[in-house]
């Protein structure tokens, strides 16, 4: 059974998950022992909790509330699973921190294709292609160090 959710609503889930993104990657960027890995980490982590600002700003500027005025029927959150990490650790590899933060990125691309889908022909449109497009840009750069250390190709 789908729970019907507000444009409102929809948005703060997505704030909510900006969220918990940032304070994992931080957390794991505090775990990781490989330096370059860590430096990334950290650098998706500010990536993530600039998303959530932009967000924000959103529904204090009343750009969320505007649209829903608009009747565009009622409105099913997406559903994507959350990421199951299991328990990382500071043994885990640098190479588990990549695969999980790769899947984790993952999981926000078809979050964000999924609000694609909702708001085709409204003005949130364009706003949630472009956040898939910045997780698809960390997904690649995240894909680019695991080519490179672990699979030995050249990026």
């Amino acid at each position: 059974m789908s729970s019907i959710y507000s444009i409102k609503d929809m948005i703060q889930k997505s704030i909510n998950r900006e969220g918990l993104s940032h304070d994992l990657y931080l957390e794991w960027s505090e775990k990781v022992v490989d330096s370059e890995a860590r430096e990334l980490l950290k650098s998706l982590a500010k990536d993530e909790k600039m998303h959530q600002a932009i967000l924000q700003k959103m529904l204090r500027d009343g750009k969320v509330i505007g649209l829903a005025k608009k009747n565009i029927g009622a409105l099913t959150a997406p559903i994507v699973r959350p990421l199951d990490v299991g328990e990382l650790t500071q043994e885990s590899t640098a190479k588990e921190f990549i695969s999980f933060s790769i899947h984790h990125e993952e999981l926000a691309i078809q979050y964000y294709s999924r609000y694609m889908d909702i708001f085709q022909e409204t003005e949130l449109f364009p706003f949630f292609e472009s956040m898939r497009g910045e997780e698809q840009g960390h997904k690649i750069k995240l894909e680019k160090i695991f080519l490179k250390k672990y699979a030995g190709r050249k990026v």
